[in-house]
Parts: C-alpha cells; sequence; structure tokens
C-alpha cells in the first residue's frame, strides 16, 4: 500500500518544480508568456487548482500537494469519476470536488465529453480563484481554463498521446526524454524534469506484507502483475494487445509462476 503521507523526491525537488513567486523579466519579450499574468495575481494568495483525471494521478499528485503546502500554497481538487480515482481518493482521504465521468471510447465522444466536464468545471472553478491550474493530462481543464484566463500547466509522459491543438496549455512539463516536437508546437513553453513521473510517489510507497498470503500466495513463488493494455484510451495501439496475449502464454508455460492481473477499467 501507499503511505497516506509519501515524501517528496529530492531528486525532482531540486531539478523541476517551483512554486516560488515569478521574478519580473526585463524583456518583454519573455521565454515563459505565462510569468507576467501570473506576476498580476494576488502573490500573498496563491492558489493552485489541481485535476485529477485518471487513476494514477491521484497517488503521483499527493507528494506534490504536500510540498506545496509547505510552500504556502492553497490547494484546490477536483476530479472526475473514472475507474478507480473516487475509490483513491477516499482512501487517501483527500477532499476534493467529483466533476464529470467517462465518456467511453469513441473519438467522438471523448471531445464533446470533454467539452461538457469543461462547461461543468467552469462554475466550480470561477468560485476557486486559482493563481494556477495544474494537471497530468486534463484537457477539460485547459479548456475551462480558457474561458476563465487562469494560467495552466499540463503535465505529459507519453509521446504519443494526441497534442491539444488550439487549446495548448501555457505550459507543458514532461520527462527530459521526450522531444520539445513531441507534446508541443511551442518549445518556448516547454518545462522538463529529470527522470519520471513515478519517480515523484514510488518513494511514498510501502509494501503490505500481508497481500500474499490474503491471496494465497508463498513467499518463495514468482508473482507476475499485469495491465492490461489501454484499450479505451485515444493512444491504444492494437498491437500491445498482441503483446499481451504473448506475455500471458509465455507465463502460462511455466507453471512456479503466479499472473495477478490487474483490471484496468474497473468502474
Amino acid at each position: 500500500m501507499f503511505s497516506k503521507t509519501p515524501s517528496f523526491n529530492p531528486n525532482l525537488y531540486h531539478g523541476s518544480l517551483t512554486t516560488a513567486p515569478a521574478v519580473a523579466d526585463e524583456n518583454p519579450q519573455s521565454k515563459h508568456p505565462v510569468a507576467p499574468r501570473m506576476l498580476a495575481q494576488n502573490v500573498e494568495r496563491r492558489r493552485v487548482w489541481i485535476d485529477l483525471d485518471n487513476s494514477p494521478h491521484v497517488p503521483f499528485f499527493i507528494p506534490i500537494i504536500e510540498e506545496l503546502k509547505k510552500r504556502g500554497v492553497a490547494i484546490d481538487l477536483t476530479a472526475r469519476d473514472i475507474y478507480q480515482v473516487c475509490e483513491l481518493i477516499q482512501f487517501f482521504k483527500l477532499p476534493c470536488k467529483i466533476i464529470g465521468g467517462h465518456y467511453g471510447k469513441n473519438k467522438v465522444l471523448k471531445v464533446l465529453g470533454n467539452c461538457f466536464r469543461a462547461s461543468q468545471l467552469v462554475p466550480t472553478a470561477a468560485r476557486f480563484r486559482a493563481s494556477l491550474a495544474l494537471s497530468h493530462g486534463s484537457r477539460a481543464q485547459v479548456l475551462a481554463c480558457k474561458a476563465l484566463g487562469i494560467p495552466t500547466i499540463v503535465m505529459h509522459d507519453y509521446e504519443y498521446s494526441t497534442k491539444t491543438g488550439f487549446i495548448e496549455p501555457d505550459w507543458v512539463f514532461m520527462p527530459d526524454v521526450i522531444p520539445d516536437s513531441a507534446m508541443s508546437n511551442r518549445p518556448e513553453r516547454i518545462l522538463k524534469y529529470p527522470g519520471l513521473k513515478e519517480d515523484v510517489y514510488v518513494p511514498g510507497f510501502v509494501p503490505d506484507p500481508s497481500i500474499l498470503s490474503s491471496l494465497g500466495i508463498s513467499r518463495d513463488q514468482i508473482v507476475v502483475t499485469l495491465r492490461p493494455p489501454a484499450t479505451e484510451a485515444h493512444y491504444h495501439n492494437p498491437e500491445s494487445e498482441q503483446l499481451f496475449a504473448e506475455a500471458l502464454h509465455f507465463l502460462a508455460l511455466d507453471g512456479d509462476k503466479i499472473a495477478k492481473l490487474d483490471d484496468r477499467y474497473v468502474q
């Protein structure tokens, strides 16, 4: 299980995200165009709105939230009801407003659903009066912020996810191994961090030794945990299903291994 109060990874802390008040740029053609707008906000009342768009984002943002709070930043949380998001929010006891849900695998419905959720987010976000909006790929949040004039940072960790085009955020924040051109047409708006996003929250993971006995597994057995392909994602590649089937077949040939399947799409 995860610790309820995971620590912030010091390797990322010193090399990437900062919430200190922005410093005025003497050059009117600032490299980061969002900075002047952030300066116009009430710095003493720094407030960040985080939208949790998918299950992995809940443990990912917890150490970031803790660090921001230590720096005196107020946090407002929203999330959509999809997969295990609500269960994880309850597990970590996060104060969060659930808005919107899952709109299926059809790409047209995904677009319409994002627009609908953005309209749902606007009234709540207007009450937050945030200085900055932060998410890991929440297109609905970006749309809502465009309507409200809130600066946005969107984090990405997969170069094959679809770019948002005309609704690009103010900043894109991603691992330094991803090429600039993969996620934005404006390289001056790209921020990089070392490593992977899992480096942020995995240090807070505390193994539960009772899990093996509860599953009827002895300590001398090899356990392989498998997560099925993202068949409902817009970036899904059918080849991943073939690779997954071949991996299961390979594991099934060895009777000493136990494969545990993680149901990605439990509603």
